[in-house]
């Protein structure tokens, strides 16, 4: 029987499959794709397991981030024009030019990037990062914020939103501390998978294992949630600009 549960390792929520089968000790082991599979004995507790998890983090999370660094990377980038870049859910083209005064602008399927010298490397990724920063942060917190009103009804407390870059999962939340992390590489995300996440996490404030009622409240809060997860996946994980 397989079991998807989550376990708070040093202060986020990870999350894991659990598989009780006829055998004689704890195993744990992380697939290709970084996801942590505890194996146990018919009658092992779940404590029991977690318990292993806990003593044995250091090399868990060593583990995933190894998993991680060995999944395929978009090749280098060179920032010039006609180059693709993915911004929520679509491949966008870069278009380049000459300017004294610098900018970044997204026009539909195109993002302009204009700057002082065409032949600065540095000077064109910085800008560039700094312009997804600055929309992964105002995306992000508008849609968190939107959830949440949403569903005032089920989640009446005053919640806050962490963003960073996370190698082996999409959110966490620390559920005393009413706070929610988005990985910052949802933003090549389409909006509807980015909402996904969100629900999910604010599921783990009623429920903290993925049990059948949480999974009871998260059909109810997005009933295509398992369409969504699928297309999220892994594609955009490992995605890099």
């Amino acid at each position: 029987m397989n079991e998807s549960r989550t376990i708070e390792i040093d202060k986020e929520n990870l999350e894991y499959v659990l598989i009780r089968r006829k055998m004689k000790t704890i195993r744990l082991r992380i697939t290709g794709e970084g996801k942590l599979v505890a194996s146990c004995p018919m009658r092992t507790s779940a404590v029991e397991v977690e318990r292993a998890i806990i003593n044995n983090k250091d090399w868990v999370k060593s583990a995933i981030f190894r998993a991680a660094s060995q999944m395929p990377k978009t090749p280098e980038r060179q920032y010039y024009t006609g180059e693709k870049f993915l911004f929520l859910g679509k491949e966008r083209t870069l278009l380049v030019a000459q300017n004294n005064k610098e900018s970044v602008t997204l026009k539909e399927d195109y993002i302009f990037l204009e700057v002082r010298s065409l032949d600065d490397y540095k000077r064109k990724k910085k800008l560039l990062d700094k312009w997804y920063d600055e929309q992964t942060e105002s995306i992000f917190r508008q849609r968190f914020y939107a959830q949440v009103e949403k569903f005032r009804a089920l989640f009446p407390y005053d919640y806050s939103l962490k963003i960073r870059s996370m190698t082996a999962r999409w959110g966490s939340c620390m559920i005393n501390r009413n706070t929610v992390t988005l990985n910052s590489k949802l933003i090549y995300a389409d909006e509807s998978l980015i909402d996904y996440v969100i629900m999910h996490e604010l599921c783990h404030f009623k429920f903290k294992n993925h049990d059948r009622d949480f999974y009871a409240l998260l059909s109810r809060l997005c009933p295509d949630w398992k369409a969504r997860k699928k297309l999220l996946g892994n594609k955009y994980i490992y995605y890099v600009r």
